[in-house]
């Protein structure tokens, strides 16, 4: 594993000013995004099977990637998760479970965390690997702008290399 590639990786996603614009009317200038239009929606969907199945989906077509063309350098995957997961637990958890007036932060944690882990794993290997960012790469848009992504437009995604959806954020 390329320690000074994760460890740029991790300062910059430690500079991230989290959920700051959460529950907040503003929209992002970001392509393929939109926002969510109500909080109950956003309720719903942050937790429905849809959205986990297309970022599993995503997460799958990123290792499925690595695992075919760059073989030796995918085994670093573990190494890279176990650091994601360690940098959520310590940096980002906290700042989920002190969401102002979220009564339910807790139940954001596991939805957020698996974002967090796996936006570190694609930018790791994009920079490792020199390949193209994914569905990640815009999930990692959203956060740095404070937002929440909670769904797509798209029920599935059959090539999230050149994705074609738009990601939905509250």
């Amino acid at each position: 594993m390329k320690k000074e590639i994760l460890q740029d990786i991790l300062q910059s996603m430690e500079s991230i000013d989290y959920f700051s614009d959460f529950q907040q009317e503003s929209t992002l200038n970001i392509n393929d995004a939109m926002l969510c239009d109500s909080l109950t929606n956003f309720k719903k969907s942050i937790v429905s099977p849809e959205w986990e199945d297309i970022r599993a989906e995503a997460a799958g077509q990123l290792s499925s990637l690595l695992n075919s063309k760059f073989q030796g350098t995918y085994q670093e995957w573990n190494s890279v998760a176990k650091e994601a997961r360690l940098f959520v637990d310590i940096k980002v958890k906290p700042k989920i479970l002190a969401i102002p007036s979220e009564p339910h932060a807790i139940e954001l944690v596991n939805d957020i965390g698996y974002d967090i882990v796996h936006i570190i794993i694609e930018r790791y290997f994009t920079k490792r690997c020199e390949i193209k960012g994914m569905l990640f790469k815009k999930l990692f848009n959203i956060y740095k702008n404070g937002k929440i992504p909670c769904g797509y437009t798209l029920k599935a995604e059959k090539d999230f290399i050149r994705p074609n959806g738009a990601i939905i954020y509250y």
